[in-house]
Parts: C-alpha cells; sequence; structure tokens
C-alpha cells in the first residue's frame, strides 16, 4: 500500500478508534515497509497490540511540536531495537 491508497482507505472511515486502531496500525507499517507485529514477534513479548507500557524515565512524552511523521519515525525505531 503507498501513501495515497492509505489515504484513500482511510478519509472516510467513520468507525470508532477502537475498532479501527488495529487495522490502522498494520495499514501504516505496510505503507512505510515496517514488518507487521506478528511477524516479528508472535509471541507478544514486545512488539504486540493491548500490552502495557511502564514508563522508564522522567519527561512529560512526546515533544508537542513534533509531526505526526516524526511520532512513527521514532516508535518505529523503538521497536526495531527491540527487535
Amino acid at each position: 500500500m503507498n501513501a495515497a491508497e492509505f489515504v484513500a482507505k482511510w478519509q472516510d472511515v467513520a468507525l470508532t478508534e477502537q475498532s479501527a486502531a488495529q487495522q490502522h496500525f498494520l495499514d501504516l507499517c505496510d505503507v512505510v515497509g515496517h514488518p507487521e507485529p506478528a511477524a516479528v514477534d508472535p509471541k507478544g513479548e514486545w512488539f504486540t497490540f493491548e500490552r502495557g507500557a511502564a514508563r522508564r524515565g522522567g519527561g512529560d512524552g512526546w515533544d508537542p511540536d513534533m509531526t505526526d511523521e516524526e511520532v512513527l519515525e521514532k516508535l518505529l525505531a523503538l521497536n526495531l531495537e527491540r527487535a
């Protein structure tokens, strides 16, 4: 899936966040060429849906001035570090 196909698929979706979140994430993985969670973590130990997270340090979270692309790149990099 390319970016235009992604936008075309999702621009008119009216599903709730909960209903669409996992498929939306899987489609994002496809767009940026990142493996899907089950492909790289079949036991669901570090890259999976619905897993809790523990805070490792201080700070207030994400920089509010980060673009969506920067946030996605940072998340993908964190997951690749764990692979």
